[in-house]
């Protein structure tokens, strides 16, 4: 009786080793592009390994080795790409009047990038604590509310503002996941709205202003059956 026991808890492991099941101590790790290590920082203690008693060090040798299950995946698979400077990454935008601007206003410009509709903004007269001191540009994902739940977006993309007279551009870069619930992200602080106005720095030229989005990496993830 015992010995069928036995077996049958040995079928049951052998079957979950199979098919992909596993339980809470021993959770699948899913590697993919942007996460292709996965290990642990204490394995063993460092005192535990230097005891000779224990057998891990034999003869100032020891013996390191992994043990791979590949999880056959069921239902949709999805390959999730990292697209460098994507078709229609680049969005530039002269907002016009800037001066004559209300300063507690906020102004958007939305383009498509990657098969997703984008949004530049800017607060003229600063956000949050910046708010009469800076100006703050910030870049959302304007559809997020038609991705699924869980699903994200990867962006590497740089904001900035022109220089129209010596080329000496103002441009941050931002690296960032975006979800469905992600709020449009960039810099409260991005520049000083004293350097903006200035005339010789060359930001505001004939009281027209120039902000530029441009993505150097986007993540496209494609479904298959």
């Amino acid at each position: 009786m015992k010995n069928k026991k036995k077996l049958q808890h040995k079928k049951k492991a052998q079957h979950k080793k199979s098919s992909g099941e596993h339980d809470k101590n021993h959770p699948v790790k899913r590697f993919h592009e942007m996460k292709t290590e996965w290990g642990f920082d204490q394995f063993l203690p460092l005192k535990t390994f230097k005891d000779s008693s224990k057998g891990y060090l034999v003869k100032d040798c020891c013996v390191f080795g992994a043990e791979v299950f590949v999880i056959k995946p069921s239902g949709k698979r999805e390959v999730l790409s990292m697209l460098k400077k994507p078709a229609n990454g680049f969005s530039a935008w002269k907002i016009q009047y800037f001066s004559k601007l209300d300063k507690s206003s906020t102004l958007y410009k939305t383009f498509t990038a990657g098969g997703r509709s984008w949004q530049i903004k800017v607060y003229p007269g600063g956000y949050g604590e910046e708010k009469g001191n800076s100006l703050s540009v910030y870049l959302g994902l304007a559809d997020g509310d038609k991705l699924p739940p869980g699903k994200a977006i990867w962006a590497e993309y740089k904001l900035r503002v022109m220089d129209q007279r010596r080329d000496k551009h103002v441009e941050k870069t931002v690296r960032y996941w975006f979800t469905s619930s992600s709020l449009p992200y960039g810099f409260h602080k991005f520049m000083p709205l004293g350097d903006l106005h200035q005339v010789s720095k060359g930001y505001l030229l004939n009281d027209t202003l120039i902000v530029e989005a441009e993505f150097l990496t986007l993540s496209v993830s494609k479904s298959f059956p």
